[in-house]
């Protein structure tokens, strides 16, 4: 259901030289015809704080938050895709059970106090959580078309 890709710093490098060819691995975008896709991800920092979130192309938001912390990530594991119109629920849904776990700074994405199997132990869960859910939508609007 994805990949968990170590990303080290280098010793004597510059932060932004190092680690970039780790972002080729990740998938840059779902091509499904007709289809909208997206991606949750997690981001482990050096500092002990972790980040979930969703994107499109995960390649190019996961290499954002590295840049950004100059290249202080541990890891980052970005998920299967799923439905576009699944994306957002399951988003909050890994928030609300992360929460439970470790402790949200502020009312933003990003965790303290929650580990690596963890953070994706939540995300897993509220994706299972929402394609079951979506399942029982499609069973429940079916059932009731064939009885109309």
């Amino acid at each position: 259901m994805g990949a968990v890709i170590p990303l080290r710093r280098g010793r004597g490098r510059k932060p932004t030289q190092d680690g970039r060819q780790c972002f080729l691995l990740l998938p840059m975008h779902a091509a499904a015809p007709g289809r909208r896709l997206g991606f949750l991800y997690a981001v482990g920092y050096l500092d002990g704080r972790v980040k979930i979130g969703r994107s499109a192309n995960p390649r190019r938001r996961v290499f954002s938050h590295w840049t950004t912390a100059e290249g202080r990530i541990a890891w980052a594991h970005v998920f299967a895709p799923i439905d576009h119109h699944l994306l957002a629920g399951a988003e909050y849904s890994a928030l609300c059970e992360a929460a439970k776990v470790g402790n949200r700074i502020g009312n933003t994405e990003m965790f303290t106090g929650l580990t690596r199997a963890d953070a994706l132990a939540c995300v897993r869960e509220a994706i299972a959580w929402r394609l079951s859910w979506d399942k029982r939508v499609e069973r429940t609007e079916f059932a009731l078309r064939g009885a109309a």
